[in-house]
């Protein structure tokens, strides 16, 4: 993948504070297509994610976040 499509969003939702969960989301979005990199801080309750847009959509990142109960925002 190039590095030129990539598109970085933050998002925070306050059940990152738990350790469990950041590790839950983080798993579940670096298995994702199209995501090249996480950064979950949980003392911010904040997830960076680089991804390429020509292949992930960022709907598709918020629909993966809310399957798993999570309900980002910016």
């Amino acid at each position: 993948m190039s590095m030129s499509n990539t598109v970085r969003i933050r998002v925070r939702d306050a059940m990152f504070d738990c350790e469990s969960c950041a590790n839950t989301i983080e798993h579940v979005l670096e298995a994702t297509y199209g995501v090249e990199q996480i950064d979950v801080d949980e003392s911010t309750e904040r997830v960076e994610i680089d991804y390429d847009p020509d292949i992930v959509a960022p709907t598709e990142l918020e629909m993966t976040f809310e399957a798993w109960g999570y309900t980002p925002r910016p």
